[in-house]
């Protein structure tokens, strides 16, 4: 199942109203100082400086997509999903913690992005960022890369990729 009210849902929970599916989509929703994600080895997290701004986390793969008899196995999604709710200008982070594949975590971040464009409208920036378990392939002449880069870049934002543990502080993006 793809959820076809991630918008909706990014709303209600904002508002307090919840949202049907919370409990197996929604990790977090608050104004935490340093919200992260990380599976097997891997981490991503991104410093709330003061603790400025709420942040709500996504489960992408297995909660906002969830595989199905309409959604196979072999479907690409990242895994998670930040946005943070700055008033001035909105951000989304599509967040992969991937093994070793750094291609196919180029593809599962882009197809995601392809999927809810409409809902990240409302975000003035949306970035994409890989975390793998092994040393990153020179993979920024690979034409994928260089494609979806350009995507985030039309998005305000961009591609980053990085071994293990990625920390990033939000005010020096």
């Amino acid at each position: 199942m793809i959820c076809d009210k991630l918008s909706d849902c990014i709303d209600q929970v904002e508002k307090n109203q919840g949202c049907v599916r919370e409990d197996v989509c929604v990790k977090f929703y608050d104004d935490r100082s340093k919200p992260s994600c990380n599976e097997k080895g891997k981490s991503y997290s991104i410093i709330n400086p003061e603790r400025k701004y709420k942040v709500l986390s996504l489960h992408m793969d297995g909660g906002v997509i969830t595989e199905d008899k309409q959604t196979p196995s072999n479907f690409s999604k990242c895994d998670y999903l930040f946005v943070f709710k700055d008033p001035k200008q909105p951000t989304a982070f599509l967040i992969e913690l991937k093994g070793k594949s750094t291609s196919d975590a180029i593809d599962q971040i882009s197809h995601t992005l392809e999927i809810f464009r409409d809902e990240l409208q409302g975000c003035k920036r949306v970035y994409g960022r890989i975390v793998n378990t092994s040393s990153i392939p020179n993979i920024k002449n690979n034409p994928d890369f260089i494609e979806l880069y350009k995507d985030l870049k039309k998005l305000h934002g961009d591609l980053k990729t990085h071994e293990r543990i990625l920390e990033e502080n939000y005010a020096e993006i």
